[in-house]
């Protein structure tokens, strides 16, 4: 962590192949709570102030990871200074956000924290 910016997590989504297999697992194993769902989609449950998303693989959306970030204008700077492409965006009901991806490929969003 840097005095610039602190990152915490928000959501991350997985993929599965057996919904019901993960409901026995995250649930009834790991004794999270539900959250979330929709039928033959995904579940979702409660980790302190974030959510793992369990999608069924269905091959359309890849999984994310979405992080709440104080100061994220400083981590943009950051991320762009070491060449990493930061495309930024806005949607309607969603608010302002970034989104790179690691040198794996996998999709990473960042939002502003609340204060």
């Amino acid at each position: 962590m840097t005095d610039e910016f602190s990152i915490s997590l928000r959501f991350v989504a997985l993929r599965t192949a057996d919904l019901d297999r993960s409901r026995e697992f995250y649930a009834n194993l790991l004794g999270l709570n539900v959250c979330g769902e929709k039928p033959e989609q995904f579940v979702q449950f409660a980790v302190g102030d974030a959510a793992v998303c369990m999608d069924l693989a269905d091959g359309e959306e890849p999984p994310a990871a979405i992080f709440a970030v104080r100061g994220l204008e400083q981590l943009c700077q950051r991320l762009e200074d070491a060449g990493v492409s930061v495309a930024r965006s806005s949607e309607e009901g969603v608010g302002d956000y970034v989104v790179v991806h690691d040198p794996d490929g996998h999709e990473l969003v960042f939002e502003p924290a609340e204060a």
